[in-house]
């Protein structure tokens, strides 16, 4: 039950950062270069972020391929 409790508060802790920036999302009229790498980089940053809750889950599970969960995080 203790493992459930914690999982829960990881998955928590992410809302709480992805929640606030959601909220703030606005509709654009994208054009142009600006606009394709500010969304290229917010794809990024919201790929590393998926990595770095994985990573930490199996960090802390203590699974087997946590290496290579932080390895994929870094590369």
């Amino acid at each position: 039950m203790k493992g459930l409790k914690e999982k829960v508060g990881v998955l928590l802790a992410c809302l709480l950062l992805v929640v606030p920036a959601l909220a703030g999302a606005q509709a654009q009229n994208a054009k142009g270069a600006t606009q394709d790498l500010r969304a290229g980089l917010g794809q990024l940053l919201g790929e590393h972020a998926v990595l770095a809750v994985i990573a930490m889950q199996k960090g802390y599970d203590a699974s087997a391929d946590f290496n290579d969960a932080a390895n994929a995080l870094s590369a």
